[in-house]
């Protein structure tokens, strides 16, 4: 019978944040994507620009004197959706707040807008903000509910383009642009060769299920020891010591759907010899200088 399996990572530094492009119609804007603080928020965003469907999108929002009607609470932004049509129907999202991701809106800071008001709602449409804008932060009244918006990032390049669509015309007596901006595209930032390197390893999760009867988690920590080996051997190879990790924790897997539940050796074990670092084919599973809390996966007991 088919193993569904599902693993990931755990970093030993916070991850790099993501920088995406959107190409307009007045001009490129660059976001710079804060993973590390708002991973709920940054992944959702992510998502939509992946699947692109915030190509062929638009700026269609602009909030500025002239148009804003809160003149209480004031605040200066342009905002910006998915391409128009029916959409692919993913959740809303929860609202990461500015309280606890301690990202706030100021110049150029990336929110997400909130559906009818409501927190909790966060889809595709985010916002903008031209100038510190802490109206939009938790705690604001601007808000009856006064949980803000989520910012998930920042303008590194283009902040004349985000005024540019900001001054551009609307229709009489609203905030809508009018034309709106189009969105040509929207991409991740390829990285160039030699550049930024992945951040090392402390340890991998792995959950494996089997026709919804759940595995107990598998949790395994590499040492400091073993980290510097793969980061130093995958380096040799071209490659990253992150992604050494992954392609033996898909042969572990691969071994598991096969019906050996122990698979051909270790984590750590595949991993070291993956990069061309292990002494033999020992099972540095049995070595405590490079492996603590090993485990084999076990089945749950059903309830």
């Amino acid at each position: 019978m088919p193993v569904c399996a599902c693993l990931m990572l755990v970093l030993a530094q916070a991850p790099p944040p993501v920088l995406v492009i959107f190409e307009t119609s007045l001009g490129a804007i660059t976001i710079e994507v804060n993973v590390a603080k708002a991973p709920v928020t940054a992944a959702n965003f992510l998502k939509y620009v992946d699947e692109d469907w915030y190509d062929d999108g638009r700026f269609h929002r602009t909030v500025r004197p002239d148009t804003e009607t809160n003149t209480t609470h004031p605040i200066q932004v342009v905002q910006a959706g998915r391409k128009r049509g029916p959409g692919p129907g993913w959740p809303a999202v929860p609202l990461e707040r500015t309280r606890d991701t301690e990202l706030k809106h100021v110049d150029g800071a990336v929110s997400m807008a909130r559906v009818g008001g409501r927190p909790d709602s966060a889809g595709s449409d985010f916002f903008v903000v031209i100038g510190d804008n802490p109206a939009l932060d938790f705690g604001s009244p601007r808000n009856d509910d006064g949980q803000g918006f989520a910012v998930f990032g920042r303008v590194v390049s283009g902040m004349d383009v985000v005024k540019a669509i900001q001054a551009s015309p609307v229709r009489p007596g609203t905030q809508s642009l009018d034309p709106p901006i189009r969105i040509v595209t929207a991409s991740r930032k390829k990285q160039a060769a030699g550049g930024q390197a992945e951040a090392g390893i402390s340890g991998v999760v792995v959950s494996l299920w089997h026709e919804g009867s759940t595995m107990k988690v598998r949790s395994l920590k590499l040492s400091k020891e073993l980290e510097a080996e793969l980061t130093a051997c995958a380096g040799a190879r071209g490659t990253s010591s992150s992604s050494v990790v992954r392609e033996a924790l898909a042969q572990y897997l691969s071994a598991v759907q096969g019906g050996s539940r122990r698979g051909p050796k270790s984590f750590a074990g595949l991993a070291a010899d993956l990069a061309g670092c292990a002494e033999g084919p020992a099972d540095l599973a049995s070595n405590p200088k490079h492996l603590a809390g090993y485990g084999q996966p076990t089945p749950r007991r059903r309830r």
